[in-house]
C-alpha cells in the first residue's frame, strides 16, 4: 500500500453490503463481509483465525497443509481471503483509486469527496469562463473607441470630426495608410440601431444573388455555415459579433428559403423493398431533376463515378418520418419490411426482433456521386442502407447491393443529365459483396467506340487487357488506398512474399532496408511493419516508398561483407523487382514516385497510365508463377481491376469529349474524406445511429460542397489528411488534358518496361514473358484470368464467354485462402 492509503477512509466498505452485491454482482460469488484485516504489506488475516495450520508447502504430499501466497503457513479462512478474486480486484481499485464510471453509491468517501471537488472546479472554471465571454461581448459591441467614432462619423458624413480625428490618429503616431486602412473598415459598418453598427456584407431580411461564389459576402456566409455544422451556435454569434458574420436566423435563410446554397436531405433505404428502392430514386430526382441544384454543376460534358463505402453507426432502433409510410431505422435492410403505420406494426417488429429474425444494423452504406471536375469536387450522397453485412448463408448483403446498385445504375441513365454527366466508374474499397454485387451488374461487353480504341481489324492492341463493364462504357474499380494497405498487410504477415525462389517476410526487408540506411531507427521500422496498424494510409505509403526505393539501388550501394556473400547477387535481382512492384503501387496512390513526405513531380495522365500499365504486367507474370505465395488472389484481381478502369475511364471520357481528367477523383478519396467530416460535426460527437447519420450525411454534403469550393479552409486534422493521399485539383500539377494521352502508347510502353525489367532480373525465361506467345498458346489469358481461371469472387470479367454469375458461392473458387492443389497444373 502506499503511504498515504488510509484503509479507514479509502476503502468502499459499502460494496460488501447484500443488496449492493445483489444488484451490480456479475456473478454468483459474493464477497466476503469485513471480518478480517490487513497490514500495509497487503497481508490478509481472518478474525475468526485460531492459527490453525492445515497445510504445510514443504509437504505437497499431505493433503491437509496449507501456505499464502507468501510462503508462510496460514489457516484455511486466511487463505481463501487471499485468494479470493474479487475481494483482490476490489482492494486494487481502491489503491489505484481507479473507479471508472462506478456509482457514486458504491465509492468510498475519499472517492466520493474527491469527485465532488472536482465537479465544484469544473462548475467554477465554466462560470468563470462564460463571465469572461459576457464581458468580451460586451466589451466589444459597447465601448466607445476611435474606431467606433469613426464609424459613426461616416454614417453621419460629419467631414470636420473625421479630419480632427485624422489629427489624433497622426498626434498618436498613425500614418495616412493606417488611417485608411482604419476608413475602409469603417465604410464597411452600418448603422442599425442606437449605438449599435454591424457590417453591411449582407443586407438583413433580403435575398442576395450569391452566383460568383468568391466574393466577400458569399464568404461570410459559407465560413458561417462551416461554424455552425462544425461548431454551435454560440460560434456563430461570436463570429457574428467579432467578424460582421451572419446570425444563426439569417443563415437559415438563406439554406432554406432563399436556395442560396445547394441542399442535401437524403431518404435512408431501411429495406430492400418496393419503398426502399424508391426512396433512391427519390434521392437522385431531388438532386438530379431539380432546377435549383443544377445550377450548381458545371456545363459541358464530364465523367462522374459512384462510390460505395461503410460506416459504423450505434445499434438502435429509430423512427424515419421524412417518408410516408414512417419506417423503423436502425433494422438491417435484409428484413422483409421496415414500414411503421400501426401499433401492430411496432409488435410485430418487436416480436421479430425477440425471436431473432430481425437484427440490428451494424454499418451504414453510404453511395454517392463524385464529379470529375477541377471545381466541382464534392459528393452527392444518393443511398444510406444500414447493414449487418451478413453474407456466410445465402449470400444476402451482396443481392442487396447488388439491388441498389442497380436501381442507381438504371435511374441515372434514365436521368437527362446523364447525357453530359458520364457515368465511368462504380467504385468500391475491395470488399467482397460490393465486388460481386456491382460485377453482377456490369458483365457486359464494353460498348463499340471503347472496344475500337483497343481492337483494330480484329487484333487487340493492348494484349491482356480485359474490355468488359456495362452497356454505356462504366467499369467497376477498387480504392488503391486499401489496395496498398492490403498488400502492406502480406508484406507484415509471416506468408511474406515469393518474387523468384526466395520468400521475403518483413525481418528480411527490414535486415536490406538498414543495411541500405534506408531505415534508420528500430522505432521507424517498427512503424512501418507494425502488424497491428491496417487502416493508416500515410505509413502505408510510406512502407510502399521504402520497399519501392529498393528498386533503384546499385549493387555496390550495399557493404563489402554482404556483397562477399554468393547467394546475395541473386537476392538483390529479386529485391529490385519486389521494389519496383512496390514503387508503382506507391506511385498509383500519391502520383509520384518521390519522398512521399513532400509534394513530389507530379505525373501526368499519361505518365501515370504508363506506371499503371508496368505494375499489371509485373503482377501477371509474377502470379502466373507463385500464384498465392506471391499475394492473396483478391489483391491481385482488385488491382488488376483499378488498373483497367483507369484505362478504360480515360477512353471513355476521351470518346465523350470530355476535356481533363483527374485521377485521384476515380478512387474512393472523396467518400473517406466525407466519412471525416461525418466523425467532425455536431461538436465532435463521433457516435451517431441510422436516423442521425442522415441528418449528418446531409450536413457533411454541406460541408464537403463549402470546401471544394475553398479547399485553403480544409486544414488537416487527421493522419488520413496529407500530401502522401488527399490530393485537390488546384493543388495538382500533373498534365490532366486527355487530348495529350494515348491510352495504347501507355499500355505498351508500360508492358516494355516490365519486360526489360524482369528480362535483366534474370529471374524468369523467355516463354514466361512471351506475351503474344502466352496468348496464342493459352486462349482466353488475359489480366484477370492469368491461367485461365477465374481469381478471386467472380465479379464478372469474360461477357464475351457469356458467363453467368452464380447463386451459389461454392461454384466459385476464391484463391485468397486456396492452396496450390486447388488449381490444375497447366
Amino acid at each position: 500500500f502506499p503511504a498515504d492509503y488510509d484503509f479507514i477512509v479509502d476503502y468502499p466498505f459499502v460494496v460488501h453490503s447484500n443488496s449492493a452485491q445483489l444488484t451490480f454482482q456479475r456473478s454468483g460469488n459474493l464477497l466476503p463481509k469485513v471480518d478480517w484485516s490487513i497490514d500495509s504489506l497487503g497481508n490478509i488475516t481472518s478474525n475468526k483465525c485460531e492459527g490453525i495450520i492445515v497445510r504445510d508447502r514443504n509437504n505437497i504430499m499431505t493433503v491437509k497443509n496449507t501456505t499464502s501466497r507468501a510462503g508462510k503457513p496460514a489457516c484455511f479462512d486466511c487463505i481463501s481471503l487471499e485468494y479470493n478474486q474479487r475481494l483482490m480486484q476490489v482492494l486494487l481499485a481502491s489503491v489505484e483509486k481507479k473507479y471508472g464510471q462506478t456509482p457514486n453509491g458504491l465509492l468510498p468517501i475519499s472517492a466520493v469527496n474527491e469527485r465532488v471537488a472536482k465537479l465544484s472546479r469544473n462548475i467554477t472554471a465554466h462560470r468563470l469562463a462564460e463571465k469572461n465571454l459576457e464581458r468580451k461581448v460586451a466589451s466589444l459591441s459597447g465601448r466607445v473607441d476611435d474606431n467606433s467614432r469613426l464609424m459613426l462619423k461616416i454614417q453621419q458624413q460629419d467631414v470636420p470630426d473625421i479630419k480632427r480625428l485624422m489629427v489624433v490618429h497622426t498626434r498618436n503616431g498613425g500614418g495616412v495608410k493606417s488611417f485608411i486602412d482604419k476608413l475602409e473598415r469603417a465604410a464597411s459598418f452600418g448603422l442599425v440601431g442606437h449605438g449599435t453598427m454591424r457590417r453591411q456584407l449582407i443586407q438583413r431580411g433580403s435575398k442576395t444573388d450569391y452566383a460568383d461564389f468568391n466574393t466577400e459576402a458569399s464568404k461570410t456566409l459559407l465560413m458561417t455555415l462551416l461554424m455552425n455544422k462544425l461548431g454551435c451556435n454560440a460560434l456563430v454569434h461570436t463570429y457574428s459579433v467579432t467578424k460582421g458574420g451572419l446570425s444563426h436566423r439569417q443563415m437559415q435563410r438563406h439554406l432554406n428559403e432563399f436556395g442560396t446554397v445547394p441542399r442535401f436531405r437524403p431518404r435512408l433505404t431501411s429495406c430492400i423493398d418496393e419503398q426502399g428502392l424508391t426512396s433512391i430514386e427519390k434521392n437522385m430526382d431531388d438532386t438530379f431533376n431539380n432546377e435549383a441544384f443544377l445550377a450548381y454543376l458545371p456545363d459541358g460534358k464530364w465523367t462522374v463515378s459512384f462510390v460505395i463505402d461503410g460506416v459504423s453507426i450505434e445499434e438502435k432502433f429509430g423512427v424515419d418520418m421524412s417518408q410516408i409510410p414512417h419506417q423503423f431505422t436502425g433494422l438491417c435492410r435484409h428484413c422483409r419490411s421496415c414500414t411503421f403505420i400501426s401499433y401492430e406494426d411496432a409488435e410485430r417488429i418487436e416480436e421479430g426482433y425477440n425471436s431473432g429474425e430481425l437484427h440490428l444494423a451494424k454499418e451504414a452504406e453510404v453511395f454517392g456521386v463524385v464529379l470529375n471536375h477541377p471545381t466541382c469536387t464534392y459528393l452527392i450522397p444518393i443511398a444510406i442502407s444500414p447493414t449487418c453485412k451478413k453474407d456466410d448463408v445465402i449470400g444476402e448483403s451482396t443481392h442487396t447491393v447488388r439491388e441498389i446498385v442497380t436501381t442507381i445504375y438504371n435511374k441515372w441513365n434514365s436521368l437527362p443529365v446523364s447525357n453530359r454527366l458520364i457515368l465511368s466508374t462504380i467504385n468500391s474499397d475491395g470488399a467482397t459483396q460490393f465486388r460481386k454485387g456491382v460485377g453482377q451488374l456490369l458483365n457486359k461487353d464494353l460498348p463499340m467506340s471503347i472496344r475500337n480504341v483497343y481492337v483494330r481489324n480484329g487484333k487487340h492492341l493492348c494484349p491482356l487487357l480485359n474490355l468488359v463493364g456495362g452497356e454505356n462504357g462504366a467499369t467497376a474499380s477498387c480504392d488503391n488506398d486499401h489496395l496498398g494497405k492490403r498488400f502492406r498487410a502480406r508484406i507484415k504477415s509471416a506468408i511474406g512474399i515469393t518474387v523468384g525462389v526466395i520468400n521475403f517476410t518483413k525481418a528480411d526487408l527490414t535486415d536490406v532496408l538498414q543495411l541500405l540506411g534506408i531505415v534508420t531507427s528500430a522505432s521507424e521500422a517498427k512503424r512501418l511493419f507494425d502488424p497491428e496498424d491496417l487502416m493508416d494510409v500515410l505509413e502505408t505509403v510510406r512502407c510502399l516508398n521504402a520497399v519501392g526505393r529498393l528498386s533503384t539501388v546499385a549493387y555496390s550501394d550495399f557493404p563489402v561483407s554482404w556483397r562477399s556473400v554468393p547467394e546475395n547477387e541473386h537476392k538483390f535481382r529479386e529485391l529490385r523487382v519486389l521494389g519496383r512492384i512496390s514503387m508503382t503501387m506507391c506511385a498509383s496512390i500519391v502520383g509520384h514516385e518521390d519522398d512521399v513526405e513532400t509534394e513530389g513531380n507530379h505525373m501526368s495522365l499519361s505518365e501515370y497510365l504508363t506506371v499503371l500499365s508496368e505494375m499489371s504486367h509485373l503482377l501477371f507474370v509474377l502470379y502466373r508463377r507463385h500464384r498465392t505465395r506471391f499475394i492473396a488472389a483478391q489483391n491481385y484481381r482488385n488491382w488488376q481491376e483499378m488498373i483497367k478502369n483507369m484505362f478504360i475511364s480515360v477512353t471513355l471520357a476521351k470518346v465523350n469529349g470530355v476535356s481533363d481528367f483527374f485521377w485521384f477523383l476515380n478512387t474512393n478519396k472523396r467518400i473517406e474524406e466525407f466519412f471525416g467530416i461525418l466523425r467532425s460535426s455536431r461538436g465532435g460527437d463521433m457516435n451517431f445511429d441510422a436516423a442521425e447519420l442522415q441528418m449528418r450525411v446531409g450536413d457533411a454534403a454541406l460541408i464537403n460542397w463549402i470546401y471544394s469550393i475553398h479547399p485553403e479552409w480544409k486544414k488537416p486534422t487527421r493522419r488520413l489528411q496529407s500530401c502522401a493521399d488527399r490530393k485537390n485539383t488546384k493543388s495538382w500539377k500533373g498534365d490532366t488534358k486527355l487530348v495529350n494521352v494515348d491510352e495504347v502508347k501507355c499500355w505498351g510502353k508500360g508492358r516494355e518496361q516490365a519486360i526489360a525489367l524482369l528480362r535483366k532480373s534474370k529471374l524468369f525465361r523467355d516463354e514466361e514473358l512471351d506475351i503474344p506467345l502466352i496468348i496464342r498458346s493459352e486462349p482466353g489469358v488475359d489480366m484477370f484470368r492469368p491461367y485461365r481461371q477465374q481469381i478471386g469472387v467472380l465479379a464478372g470479367d469474360r461477357a464475351e464467354y457469356s458467363l453467368v454469375d452464380s447463386d451459389d458461392d461454392d461454384d466459385l473458387i476464391d484463391l485468397a485462402d486456396a492452396d496450390d492443389d486447388d488449381y490444375p497444373e497447366q
